[in-house]
């Protein structure tokens, strides 16, 4: 079985290219969404979890209508953060400076 961090790590690095590139690919959304539904959502710090729930939306909210590079750009400051997030998570981080609910997603 994967380990979390495993997952984590891959997720960051899927991440950190995309943001680099500020391009992707088709398969990089789909290992990403691949890699989340694999996340023991539910053992993972609570403080993380709109972080994941975030990251998730990004990853369906890409549309055939809208070229994968406007998508990572116009994403690039939540990938940022994101990035800073899980590398937390994977760390033992024990918070976010703010969670989902008071962001309330407007980010995505």
């Amino acid at each position: 079985m994967i380990k979390e961090k495993d997952l984590l790590h891959r997720l960051r690095d899927i991440l950190k290219e995309q943001q680099y590139m500020l391009d992707g690919e088709v398969s990089q959304f789909q290992e990403m969404n691949r890699i989340i539904d694999l996340l023991p959502y539910e053992e993972l710090n609570k403080n993380f979890h709109g972080t994941i729930e975030e990251i998730n939306t990004y990853v369906n909210n890409l549309t055939t209508n809208q070229p994968i590079k406007e998508h990572i750009e116009v994403n690039k400051p939540n990938i940022s953060r994101w990035l800073e997030e899980l590398e937390m998570l994977e760390d033992g981080g024990g918070a976010v400076t703010i969670d989902y609910e008071q962001r309330k997603g407007r980010e995505i």
